[in-house]
């Protein structure tokens, strides 16, 4: 058997250092593409930046321009109304509007494009008379305002009057005729400033620029710009059109530091390298130490065989190295393991699991073994290799005989000549499905995925199909078996109990109930067997019998169900029968690991059930459920009446006992056989006996002649 903490160190090999120098130039060339990505991102995030500020300087210059270009348009509207141009009125106005328009330096009115009113009076003299629309550089402008019929936005141009501005000329018209101009001059000088004055403090993190992309304009500088903040040509990397009336103006924006500075992110890039370094030492220590991970990986801690990974992947090519040949599967689950545990301690249980993979590995089938989980194991073999079912059943006997704890029981299931073209996974839970299919089952120890498996699940779906008939034509018959006091030896009770008649044949509760459990078809049945359970009591009691108790099992699904007390009480009051001689019995895994037992047993309580815990002891006992819920009478498994004669056994079912008894409950040992079991449990006084020993399940016939005849001896 292979031990991981005896195998040895494997040295780094040629190829183990190939890989490294491989992983390390991968990482190199990933290195650098991160830096860019990080780059990039920089570059990204800075032109989003830039591009919110061109937003705002593209704001800034339009809203400057908005304010002269409504005010040509109340001139306009003056020109318009006015009969007389040298009225006292345009004087007034034009004052208004360069006092409060800032970068608005002159205003004017050109009927038929010829300049007859100006102010201020600085102007006044040197644009008088003016024609607009014969000036060989100005007229292109003014001619185009005039067939558009819209306001145009001309310059920046040397002035007339002297200076640079930009002319604004909004063309008016009467009566679809010609009228003039209203005209505003604004000083190019003062319109940047303000519009720079807008940006700050911002404008010290970006440079721009402002040109016109037009050929034949000339007022630019050295760049070409018209507009700029900086004597430096500005990037295009962002680039936004400023739509001025009748014209287009280009505006460039860029960070003062550029477009991608080192100390913008040096931190990541630190974090980029010192990762770059931990990885490839990572690398380096991994494939080191590689072929010790790899056989820690490979086998399972605890047992020393396969872990169920290693398994998979050597088994997946075993598969694709022989393609032609025939192998089986044999998985083991080892029946109430948590159980187990809680009785005899993990040390105890890890012994046996170790035991139990050294004989499964050894003593089962020649193939490859495994640890498939916590308390299975799995085992892939050729199909020659199989010694069949019997050689199985003597084996686990001897296993088990021999094993550091008694009496435990092995579930197998195994699936013959697999289908290889199936996940290895899915043909294991193929064979784990099968042995899971007999677990709980005392007569069972291995089931086969195979045809006949299929048949099963095919008689499972015909039992569902059948069930609603079976209830409207009661195939569903009750039987009974009686309870005895263990010292008097009287009969005191009795537990109900269902068999299915179908087709002549008498089907036992483990063939269906299972079933109906998972389907929840058992609510129906639960109810069924309780109102069958409760016409009986009535019966006995019109025929003037001694009634007794007979309990009945309720399942999970029905404990749980809405509605379902209400339901059972009005079935009592509909016969009008004692409720105290129908107990429910509830299983000990239905009791365990819901907040909501303890209400719903109070609740039972309240309406006057009585409550008896079934199967005490076959599942994840705690003696904290005795503590918590409010149980009369505590039935114990017979997994745990089976443990008689064990020294560990007998002293776990004494504490129970007297515990039980501690806390005033009656106690039933439910599957004793023998005198030995029987003496036993006298000695530490179990109330009741329910077994073999004294009486198997009956049916309703022949429990009542039972019955009749137990009375006639007194024996009841």
């Amino acid at each position: 058997m292979l031990n991981i903490q005896n195998r040895k160190r494997v040295k780094l090999s040629n190829y183990q250092i190939g890989r490294i120098c491989i992983v390390g130039m991968v990482s190199l060339v990933v290195l650098n593409f991160v830096l860019l990505s990080i780059r990039q991102k920089i570059i990204n995030e800075k032109e989003n930046s830039a591009k919110l500020f061109a937003e705002n300087i593209c704001t800034s210059i339009t809203v400057e321009l908005k304010k002269s270009i409504d005010s040509t348009g109340v001139l306009k509207k003056l020109f318009i109304e006015s009969n007389d141009v040298f009225s006292r009125d345009f004087e007034i106005l034009g004052e208004i509007l360069i006092r409060d328009i800032k970068t608005m330096s002159a205003v004017y009115l050109a009927p038929n494009g010829i300049v007859v009113k100006a102010y201020p009076e600085s102007v006044y003299e040197s644009t008088i008379g003016y024609d607009i629309l014969n000036d060989p550089e100005k007229q292109k402008d003014a001619v185009r305002a005039v067939l558009e019929e819209n306001t145009i936005v001309a310059g920046p141009l040397n002035l007339i009057a002297g200076g640079t501005g930009l002319i604004i000329r909004n063309p008016a018209f009467s009566d679809r005729k010609f009228k003039g101009f209203a005209i505003a001059v604004i000083n190019w000088d003062v319109f940047k400033r303000n519009v720079m004055t807008s940006l700050y403090p911002s404008l010290n993190n970006y440079n721009f620029a402002v040109w016109k992309d037009t050929d034949d304009y000339k007022k630019s500088d050295e760049n070409g710009y018209i507009f700029s903040n900086t004597s430096k040509p500005v990037s295009k990397n962002v680039v936004i059109k400023i739509e001025i009336p009748g014209d287009d103006w280009y505006l460039a924006v860029e960070p003062v530091t550029g477009w991608f500075n080192i100390k913008d992110s040096l931190i990541e890039y630190l974090i980029v390298v010192l990762l770059f370094l931990v990885i490839n030492g990572m690398v380096i220590i991994s494939q080191i130490d590689n072929a010790n991970v790899y056989h820690m990986l490979k086998y399972d801690s605890l047992t020393g065989i396969l872990s169920r990974d290693a398994f998979y992947s050597t088994v997946d090519k075993l598969f694709k190295d022989n393609a032609y040949s025939s192998y089986d599967v044999l998985v083991a689950d080892v029946e109430n393991f948590k159980f187990l545990n809680s009785v005899y301690g993990k040390e105890k249980c890890d012994e046996f699991l170790k035991y139990f993979a050294k004989v499964f590995e050894e003593r089962g089938p020649k193939g490859i073994c495994a640890r498939y989980g916590g308390d299975k194991f799995v085992t892939v073999f050729p199909s020659e290799n199989n010694k069949g079912i019997e050689y199985l059943k003597n084996e686990t006997t001897v296993t088990i005989n021999n094993a550091p704890i008694k009496n435990v029981i092995v579930k197998y299931g195994f699936y013959g000549d697999v289908d290889k073209s199936l996940p290895v996974n899915l043909i294991c839970d193929r064979a784990l499905q099968a042995a899971k299919s007999v677990l709980h089952n005392y007569d069972k120890i291995v089931e086969s995925y195979n045809g006949k498996f299929a048949k099963k699940l095919i008689k499972e779906q015909m039992f569902e199909s059948a069930f609603e008939n079976a209830i409207k034509t009661n195939q569903f018959k009750v039987w009974f078996q009686p309870k005895f006091d263990s010292f008097t030896e009287k009969m005191v009770g009795a537990e109900a109990l269902v068999r299915w008649v179908k087709d002549d044949e008498v089907l036992a509760p483990s063939e269906f109930i299972y079933l109906f459990e998972n389907d929840g078809l058992i609510v129906r049945l639960d109810e069924y067997v309780f109102t069958k359970v409760c016409d009986t009591v009535k019966f006995l009691i019109e025929q003037n019998l001694k009634p007794v108790p007979i309990s009945v099992n309720l399942s999970r699904n029905s404990l749980y169900h809405k509605g379902m007390i209400e339901r059972y009480k009005a079935i009592i009051q509909e016969r009008g029968i004692p409720i105290e001689y129908i107990p429910l019995e509830i299983t000990e895994s239905s009791s365990t690991n819901n907040k909501q037992i303890k209400e719903l047993s109070q609740s039972l309580k309240e309406v006057g059930f009585k409550i008896h815990m079934d199967d005490f002891g076959s599942g994840l006992s705690s003696m904290e459920i005795l503590n918590i819920l409010p149980f009369d009478e505590l039935k114990l498994d017979k997994s745990l009446i089976d443990y008689i004669g064990d020294t560990s056994g007998n002293e776990l079912l004494r504490h129970i006992l007297e515990l039980a008894h501690l806390k005033e409950l009656l106690v039933v040992a439910e599957g004793v056989e023998t005198k030995e079991q029987l003496d036993y449990l006298k000695n530490y006084n179990c109330d009741m006996i329910q077994g073999y020993y004294f009486k198997a399940p009956m049916s309703q016939e022949v429990f009542m002649e039972y019955y009749k005849r137990q009375i006639a001896e007194g024996n009841i």
